[in-house]
């Protein structure tokens, strides 16, 4: 599954697959923030939970210093990923080779970890 995710067509559809342990649960989180009847803000809250609960709160834990990269991340993944869904139908990226998912969800998942770096860097230096 980790490596069939990044072929698959569209942002949001690599997301439904990448960790389907953790996938289960923020599911049912989503769905209990409202899912399909409240989308936008159902995924961008289990996107931000997730990038600060699972992500740089252990690191804040760990190393005592406040992390906001993989929130920061997370926030742009939900907001390409609800992009993605929207544009599915009218991109027909299914059409597309493989090669280019590939390229498009790596270029993606690479943007918004660039993103949440830069963030951290501005973060930590004011």
């Amino acid at each position: 599954m980790f490596l069939s995710a990044w072929a698959e067509p569209g942002f949001h559809r690599f997301w439904r697959i990448w960790n389907p342990l953790y996938g289960y649960f923020l599911f049912r989180f989503y769905r209990v923030l409202g899912g399909e009847r409240r989308r936008v803000p159902a995924t961008v809250t289990v996107f931000v939970v997730c990038g600060f609960v699972l992500h740089d709160l252990p690191i804040l834990w760990i190393t005592g210093h406040p992390q906001v990269a993989t929130t920061t991340a997370f926030f742009f993944f939900a907001v390409v990923a609800l992009i993605s869904k929207a544009v599915d139908k009218t991109t027909k990226a299914s059409r597309w080779p493989r090669p280019a998912h590939v390229l498009l969800n790596s270029g993606l998942v690479l943007g918004g970890l660039l993103l949440g770096a830069y963030v951290q860097g501005r973060f930590l230096a004011s």
